[in-house]
């Protein structure tokens, strides 16, 4: 397992559990040092085929403690390349609503102004991601979200993508 500081030294996500600890361990932007490269060593199941109970994921980038990833050097979390190597994320589940969508709210700019960027990272900048594969992803917002969202000015914008809800320069190739 690399320390992911390096493209010779990439963090190595092998399974649903190494993706979580990923995505939990980046929700705390005061101790936590974002790997910049990352590697796919095999297929990614986010939820069990078929299953009639799914987890909503929760993006990478996303949440109460906001940031981008995206390139190195700059004031955010940084993730500047994620290699697929042929590999696919199956069952990519996402279900926002009128419950849960605070949980999906990342902060934009110095107006505290909130947006919900969904997929399977939140926020990509810079980055690029090659050869990595999506099967049966889904993504649901419920209209009341919608409603909530129109109704506040501090709600700015809902963004949705299977990959990334927002990739700001960045290249998916692959």
């Amino acid at each position: 397992q690399g320390d992911g500081l390096s493209a010779e030294s990439p963090y190595i996500l092998a399974s649903k559990k190494h993706v979580e600890e990923l995505k939990d361990a980046m929700r705390d932007t005061d101790t936590y040092v974002c790997p910049a490269y990352l590697e796919f060593v095999s297929d990614i199941y986010l939820n069990e085929d078929g299953a009639s109970e799914k987890t909503s994921w929760l993006p990478i980038g996303t949440g109460k403690n906001p940031y981008h990833v995206g390139t190195p050097g700059q004031e955010d979390f940084v993730i500047a390349q994620v290699k697929g190597n042929g590999h696919t994320i199956h069952n990519l589940y996402i279900n926002v609503t009128e419950d849960n969508y605070t949980d999906y709210l990342c902060i934009r700019n110095s107006q505290r102004k909130q947006s919900m960027h969904l997929g399977f990272f939140g926020n990509i900048s810079s980055t690029v991601v090659s050869d990595l594969g999506f099967n049966n992803a889904e993504i649901i917002v419920d209209e009341k979200v919608y409603e909530i969202f129109a109704a506040d000015e501090l709600l700015q914008d809902i963004s949705v993508g299977v990959v990334a809800g927002v990739a700001f320069n960045s290249d998916i190739v692959g």
